[in-house]
């Protein structure tokens, strides 16, 4: 049985479950405090001493995986090319799936991929070994920790755990990184605080042979330059970047430099973005979403931003680069009054806050012309990217110059910020012409979602309705369930944050309401 401390760390605002099935929380029951786990096939043990740390690894059977090939797939709802879009994955996404013919169906979400069209193959298979350590970390192994609930849940079943109930582990009392076992039971363990460690006696670190890149990048550059000595330098770099360089020098005056770069993202692509207090629950609980590739860190960029007066890192890219916030101004915790003349909302008065946040994003990052939409959540938002992309597929085309409109609860219809979408043009415009917004409305007592709506409105921006997107207290509320919801707000409690997440992953699987 699990001892008093492990007992008290299982606490209920510490335990989020995966699926539709899962406990409220508490210390383990009779049955969990077993490890009624069960096994396929045998258990050999591999035993080494890298980094001066035995490993010992329990491998068991291979699982067949997918990875999508240059060009991103659609998933449909049904195995017919007609059938309507649910969303669609980026070139070199991993989806694990059992194959019907020409097409494959999903594991552990909704849907449909073609692998084969017009004789080409859009989906590669590749194989994967899912491992458990009981002791040492996947690394020592050579092996990737799996730091995602889906990938998770897909590797207990693998290994022969049937009830895949998946819980998370959001505290900071060592846990093994990622995926783990714990009597009989799965856990994610989500703060980056658990990087790094591996298995103990008790728990058991759960390790895939492969790693899951979200997007792929080529890159490749020519530089000649002016010197007495002929050189030619190659270096290739193969992960989830591809990069060649070739420097050529010859006695020739001229200089010249070439670059090109091709990025494939999700289609309808999405930058976002999240303005984060560092006081408060607010930065924990986006270092979380990030850990697990959830709310904007699965839009195909991202920039977040934070008060404090210091750059925060938020977390590690799958390309292995921090992920560092801009520093904007401390943002003022100040309450507007609605018997107040000229003020518009009782929530936060933030539109100056956001009006530097828009100009620092145009002018210190730059990368939202790159992509479709502009999206603008809250950090207390559950947000699924994917599903915004199906809603936006129709209103996606060159020039498109409108925003969403996303609660009629009131009348007029009104812009919630909880999730704020602008596509490029018009986000281009209000970069435009923000001054004259600035000038000639009275904005000083409205919110900045107010302010947006106003402000675009005045630019001659079109707007289009959608009230489907959002389950929102302040609009309408809607439960974590109710999967045809983009986005659900809000939720302050990083653990009632996670429950409603995995709620409504769980939800989205067939057959499981």
């Amino acid at each position: 049985a699990p001892s008093s401390h492990e007992a008290a760390a299982a606490v209920p605002d510490s335990v989020h479950h995966g699926n539709s099935h899962a406990k409220s929380g508490g210390a383990p029951s009779s049955h969990e405090a077993a490890d009624s786990g069960k096994h396929s096939g045998s258990r050999p043990e591999r035993i080494s001493a890298k980094k001066n740390r035995a490993v010992v690894v329990e491998v068991y059977k291979n699982a067949g995986e997918w990875q999508v090939g240059q060009n991103p797939v659609n998933v449909r709802t049904e195995k017919k090319d007609s059938a309507d879009i649910i969303m669609v994955k980026g070139s070199g996404t991993i989806v694990a799936g059992q194959r019907s013919g020409e097409w494959i169906a999903l594991y552990s979400e909704p849907g449909f991929i073609r692998i084969v069209d017009e004789g080409h193959a859009i989906l590669q298979p590749r194989t994967v070994s899912y491992s458990l350590l009981s002791r040492g970390a996947c690394a020592d192994a050579g092996l990737f920790p799996v730091v995602d609930v889906g990938t998770c849940q897909k590797a207990g079943f693998t290994l022969g755990y049937f009830d895949t109930t998946v819980s998370i582990y959001d505290k900071e009392e060592e846990r093994p990184e990622g995926c783990y076992l714990f009597n009989g039971q799965l856990w994610v363990a989500v703060e980056p605080i658990h990087a790094g460690n591996g298995a103990t006696s008790a728990r058991r670190q759960v390790c895939s042979s492969g790693v899951y890149p979200t997007t792929t990048t080529t890159s490749s550059t020519t530089v000649t330059m002016t010197t007495s000595t002929a050189t030619t330098i190659t270096n290739t770099t193969t992960t989830t970047a591809t990069s060649t360089t070739t420097i050529t020098s010859t006695r020739s005056t001229t200089t010249t430099s070439t670059s090109s770069t091709s990025t494939t993202w999700g289609y309808p692509s999405l930058f976002c973005v999240e303005v984060v207090r560092t006081h408060g629950y607010e930065l924990p609980m986006v270092k979380a979403q990030q850990r697990i590739g959830a709310s904007i860190f699965g839009c195909d960029e991202y920039r977040v931003f934070s008060d404090g007066g210091e750059v925060e890192v938020i977390g590690i890219d799958p390309a292995g680069v921090e992920i560092r916030t801009i520093v904007i101004p401390s943002i003022k915790k100040k309450m507007g009054d609605l018997n107040d003349k000229g003020v518009t909302t009782n929530s936060w008065l933030n539109t100056e806050t956001f009006l530097q946040v828009w100009n620092l994003l145009d002018k210190q990052d730059g990368r939202w012309f790159r992509h479709d939409w502009v999206i603008k959540v809250d950090p207390d938002a559950v947000f699924f990217p994917d599903r915004l992309r199906e809603k936006l597929l129709l209103q996606t085309y060159s020039g498109a110059n409108f925003f969403v409109m996303n609660c009629d609860r009131y009348t007029p219809v009104a812009l919630y910020g909880s999730l704020e979408i602008f596509s490029k043009t018009a986000f281009g415009n209000y970069l435009k012409g923000q001054w004259r917004c600035r000038k000639n409305l009275k904005w000083h007592g409205w919110g900045e979602d107010f302010f947006m709506s106003h402000c675009l409105d005045y630019l001659s921006v079109a707007h289009i309705n959608d009230f489907s997107l959002i389950g929102d207290k302040r609009c309408h509320y809607a439960p974590c369930t109710d999967t045809s919801k983009v986005v659900y707000h809000d939720y302050k409690k990083l653990s009632d944050w996670m429950q409603c997440w995995n709620a409504s992953r769980a939800a989205a699987i067939p057959g499981t309401q």
